[in-house]
Formats: C-alpha cells, structure tokens, sequence
C-alpha cells in the first residue's frame, strides 16, 4: 500500500468505528507476532524514547503511528517492567494534541526529578508549505501515572528544520540539554543549554560542526567531566 500524506496525518479519532479492532484481530492471527519482545498493539514501533527507572519500575517509551505499518503521526506509546520479561501496557503517554506538536510527538529522553518523570521531546509543527517547525518540550508523569504536558520550553531560530532529539540530565540544581541540530550550512551540531528553571533555558553554545548532516539523537556526544 502506498500511503498519502493524508493518510500518514490522520487522527486516531478520524477512524471510522472497528477500524482499531480490527487490526488488533488481524495481529492476533499472525504468527509472526513477537510473543517476548515488545510489540506495539497495532501499527508501527519506532523510536525507544525516555528509558528510565522510576517508582519502582523500569518505564519504556517508543513512538507509535496507530494506523498501519508506516511512518506517519507519532505518539509516545507507554510499557513499564520489573524484570524485563514481563510488561505492563500502559496505552498512550503523550498524544500529538497540541499546536506545538500537531504533527508528531518526536523523540526526547526522561529524567527522575523531585518525584517525577520528567520526558523531553521534540514537537513537530507543519506549516501550509509542508516546512517543518521544530520546537523543544516537556511532560511530567507522576507516581500515579498521570501525565501532564507543560509546552515549548526551547524554540529554533538558528537551525534548520532538524533540530529534535533533547537529552537532559542534571548536575546540582542546574540541568543541561543537548539538541541535535543542522546547521544552516547543512552541517550537523550538537547544541547545549542550560537551566535552574525548566520553563526558561540559556543557549550555551553548539558543538564544532561535522561533515555528517545532523547529529542524530544527541547520541553520538561524550561528555567528559
């Protein structure tokens, strides 16, 4: 099946009645099926996303396009585990719900701060011209699995429309972030800010650029205290 924009874009709540349903018993005849890894419920599993320990369990994200299997509208789909043999399904953690973000729930990291978890992420805007806007924020899941979202926390004015992927760890009473990016010159960087208060964050400094287009996922960095 070749799929459109349209179709990649759609809502879960634009499918008609049974669509869901559906998939889940075709699924349930394939033999195939992963029967000890984690499988999402229908659709695609990409990304691992905010791996983190909390609370007593281990918490596992990944995003998730619902409607078929192929890149397409991005969710945070939820698993916890104790013992990485079996998996709590706890649905959908963050939906793409908001203007920032009204194109994919992209990919970030977690961190355990003051009785929560905190999960970074990079939303994805389209404008009318399909251009991408890319902007930096954050959520926080509580010891009862609650799940807020708090918005734009880091916005680009100096990259191109690759520019995702926050990591964030904290040293004392400041955290740090860094973002993959591109460069106007179509080189990749890695960029750091920093910040007592999540809401607002200073931009540091970008890395020396690369030869290589984008510093994928903030990965590639070593950090050396």
């Amino acid at each position: 099946m070749n799929w459109t924009i349209e179709q990649r874009y759609q809502r879960i709540d634009d499918m008609p009645n049974g669509y869901f349903k559906d998939l889940i018993e075709q699924r349930k005849k394939d033999n195939f099926y992963p029967s000890f890894h984690i499988a999402p419920p229908c659709g695609l599993l990409n990304d691992p996303n905010g791996l983190s320990q909390f609370n007593g369990e281990h918490h596992i994200f990944y995003q998730w396009f619902p409607i078929g299997p192929t890149h397409g509208l991005k969710h945070w789909y939820h698993v916890s585990t104790k013992d990485f043999v079996h998996y709590t399904d706890h649905g959908v953690a963050l939906y793409p719900d908001s203007d920032y973000d009204s194109h994919g729930v992209y990919s970030g990291g977690g961190l355990v701060d003051n009785q929560e978890l905190l999960l970074f992420f990079t939303g994805n805007k389209r404008d009318k011209d399909w251009v991408r806007e890319p902007t930096q924020c954050y959520a926080s899941m509580n010891k009862q699995g609650e799940f807020t979202k708090h918005g734009v926390i880091v916005e680009n004015s100096d990259y191109t429309e690759h520019f995702r992927d926050p990591k964030v760890w904290k040293e004392g009473d400041t955290y740090y972030m860094v973002v993959a990016a591109q460069t106007q010159e179509l080189h990749g960087s890695m960029v750091l800010y920093r910040t007592k208060e999540l809401s607002s964050w200073e931009h540091l400094a970008p890395s020396k650029p690369t030869m290589t287009s984008l510093g994928l996922c903030g990965n590639a960095l070593i950090i050396l205290s």
